[in-house]
């Protein structure tokens, strides 16, 4: 089945990016990457703000079970997912039958907003009450924010294993960091700002980290995987907050790449779907939502896609949690997220950000 789909998508990949073109998506935004999933007659679209690698394990596996569905997926930056969504709404244009992103309070507040389906089954009552809310906002992954590095940095000094420790090594060993640390540019990324704003609320290192990245000039990308791929290619020496799902994927293929567990605490991001009310074929996209939540979902997502299941009975292979130094802290799900997506909150808190890291307004 595997080599089947795999001949499939690579046959139907060029249509897909360019039928993506006009998917719904706001003017100006278009998937960083878009592939059809051939079944049957019947036909599904995901948005997600998740890496189609990631998600193809999961896509086959769901569709072994689904041979009559074909799946439309489209691959997005978080912001663009969020802003794309509210223009395709606002204009009538069609949207996708799930939505899945890492940020979650933006997900969260789609759903705050009354754009998501109440939705109830067997698989959702499986999952960890802090990863659900109100029966529309679903919590399917379990993924930590870690340390990325490149190993060849660290000849004569140990990585960072906490917030403090990287704190001290940014001031004491300037010729490893200096043009090479890697951060989210936390006005873009939907998932860098989420991160930043948990970390505030975790650690008072936070703000004292980010005035020692500012003396060695940081560099502020939109995504965990420009991150690695600046790593992977010696341009950066670490990556901070760095998503375990993918920097265990390049760890895997690249021996350069290692990977440090902060022992203060590790941040741990659920990716979120929802079904949206607009959605053209809603029983499609519950059929898939309660695949991924299921046991045999989450157990294809913790054993062949490297995404960490959420339900805690789904055994996983990689799971990155087992080795954890220190507290894990899970972001719950639920309106406590929306308060840092307040339009004057957020102004203040870019604000000290920039002013912290030294950036001309």
């Amino acid at each position: 089945m595997k080599t089947r789909l795999a001949s499939r998508r690579r046959f139907v990949a060029g249509m897909a990016a360019g039928a993506a073109m006009g998917a719904g998506f706001a003017a100006g935004i278009r998937p960083a990457r878009a592939l059809t999933f051939a079944g049957g007659p019947r036909r599904l679209r995901i948005d997600a703000a998740t890496d189609i690698e990631a998600m193809v394990p999961v896509i086959e596996a769901f569709q072994q079970a689904n041979p009559d569905i074909t799946i439309d997926y489209s691959d997005l930056g978080t912001r663009d997912l969020y802003e794309g969504f509210l223009d395709a709404t606002a204009k009538g244009l069609p949207v996708a039958d799930v939505m899945m992103s890492s940020s979650m309070d933006l997900q969260i507040k789609l759903v705050n907003d009354g754009y998501a389906l109440h939705h109830s089954s067997a698989a959702t009552e499986g999952l960890p009450d802090w990863a659900v809310w109100r029966n529309e906002a679903f919590g399917f992954t379990f993924e930590p924010a870690v340390f990325a590095y490149n190993r060849k940095f660290f000849g004569k000094v140990e990585p960072p294993q906490s917030r403090w420790e990287l704190i001290d090594q940014l001031h004491e060993h300037p010729e490893i960091y200096e043009g090479r640390i890697a951060t989210y540019d936390i006005e873009d990324s939907g998932v860098g700002y989420l991160m930043a704003t948990q970390d505030s609320r975790q650690t008072p290192a936070f703000w004292d980290l980010m005035l020692a990245m500012a003396e060695r000039e940081p560099q502020r990308l939109g995504t965990t995987s420009r991150m690695m791929d600046g790593l992977a290619e010696g341009r950066y020496a670490l990556a901070y907050n760095a998503l375990g799902s993918y920097a265990q994927r390049w760890a895997e293929r690249n021996p350069d790449i290692g990977i440090a567990l902060p022992s203060d605490y590790m941040l741990v991001l659920s990716r979120i779907a929802f079904l949206p009310k607009a959605a053209p074929h809603p029983e499609l996209g519950a059929r898939f939502l309660d695949f991924v939540l299921s046991l045999t979902g989450q157990q294809v997502l913790a054993n062949q896609s490297s995404l960490g299941a959420v339900r805690p009975e789904a055994a996983s292979a990689h799971d990155l949690v087992a080795a954890a130094k220190g507290p894990l802290r899970p972001i719950r799900l639920g309106p406590g997220l929306l308060v840092h997506l307040d339009d004057v909150k957020r102004r203040i808190f870019l604000r000290q950000w920039r002013t912290t890291l030294g950036l001309r307004s």
